[in-house]
Order: C-alpha cells, then sequence, then structure tokens
C-alpha cells in the first residue's frame, strides 16, 4: 500500500523556525513562518483521526526510508511541535494580531493528542507497533527527541542500560547527536572502549 509522508513541510517549518530564532527577524516570522507552520500544523488537523481510546492519532503514513504505520513518532512530533510553536507564536510573539481564530483548536487538539508510541525493549518506536529493527539513515522515529526536543532525557527502558548505547550507535546518521541530546556520552564512551 502506498501512502502519503506528511512530514516533509513540517519539517522544513522546524528548521526555518530556528533560522527565525537565530535572526529574530519579526518579517521572516509573520510573512514566511507563521503562515506556512500555520497550514502544515492545521494540515495534520485535518488528516487526523479519533481513536478509541478518546485521543487524536494519524492514520498510516511513512516514517522516512523505513516503513508505513499508524501514529508515526516522526509525524506526532512534528504535528505536536507545530501545535506548540503555533500557541506560543500567536500568544507571546504577535500579540497585536487578533487572537488566531483556532488558537482553542489548537490548545485543544495538543492537550489530547495521542502519546508517541514506545516499548520497553527499543524506546520510541517507529510508529504504532513498528520496531526499529535494522539502521537507516534517517532517525526520523526519534525526532521527539532532536530536532524537535519534545522528549527531554528520554530513557523508558526497563532493562539494562546498556540496550540504548548499541542502537542509538548503531544508527548511521544521528547517533552521537541523539546521545548527547540524552545526556549519555559517556554511557556511549565507556561503551566504544570496551
Amino acid at each position: 500500500m502506498v501512502c502519503s509522508q506528511k512530514g516533509s513541510l513540517p519539517w522544513v517549518m522546524n528548521n526555518m523556525w530556528m533560522q527565525y530564532r537565530y535572526s529574530m527577524n519579526k518579517t521572516l516570522l509573520e510573512e514566511i513562518v507563521y503562515p506556512l507552520l500555520r497550514q502544515s500544523t492545521n494540515a495534520y488537523i485535518n488528516w487526523m483521526i479519533s481513536g478509541s481510546d478518546g485521543k487524536w492519532h494519524l492514520p498510516l503514513s511513512v516514517s522516512p526510508e523505513y516503513g508505513s504505520c499508524n501514529d508515526t513518532n516522526y509525524d506526532l512530533s512534528l504535528f505536536k511541535w507545530g501545535l506548540k510553536t503555533l500557541i506560543h507564536i500567536a500568544e507571546d510573539l504577535l500579540p497585536t494580531n487578533p487572537p488566531a481564530p483556532l488558537l482553542p483548536k489548537w490548545k485543544s487538539v495538543l492537550s489530547n493528542l495521542t502519546e508517541y508510541p514506545t516499548d520497553n525493549l527499543t524506546g520510541l518506536l517507529i510508529g504504532a507497533g513498528m520496531q526499529q529493527t535494522h539502521g537507516h539513515r534517517h532517525w526520523s522515529n526519534l525526532f521527539p527527541i532532536f530536532p524537535t526536543y519534545d522528549l527531554q532525557n528520554f530513557i523508558p527502558f526497563s532493562g539494562k542500560i546498556q540496550q540504548i548505547v548499541p542502537l542509538l550507535t548503531n544508527l548511521l546518521i544521528g547517533g552521537l547527536t541523539f546521545t548527547l541530546e540524552m545526556g549519555l556520552l559517556m554511557l556511549v564512551l565507556l561503551y566504544i572502549s570496551h
């Protein structure tokens, strides 16, 4: 089955947000970041589905270069980041504008959005029911850690901490970045030295 990858524009908007934060260029925020982020995040709102658990879920989509499943962590993290950022912009950065008409909707969706799919063996899953069983160039299932910074100090393992080190160091791109984000540099160095 072929399905779409919804997160491309939100991922670009995350980078544009970082550019705005670096430059603090209000024109960039007002004319590019805010309008495009609004469009890409509202597309997720139009796409989400209500689950039997009373939470909002995302239907079948593609986690880049890995596979298709529901509730991909790639899409969920970009959706959550988009909602949080839109709320911040609407309430704090552009207060002279009339309140965004969708502000109550963004808050409601954010508070009722499903949690990231995880398990005790591998941590963050690719999506609902799909474990990462092999490395790949994209670390999109770890987007809740980086670049969206939604999860910090995330270690959901019930077993030994050594389980996470091979998983992260086996990533082709980004393993060290994620390990640093999780504050586990010393563990990686210990793992590599033995």
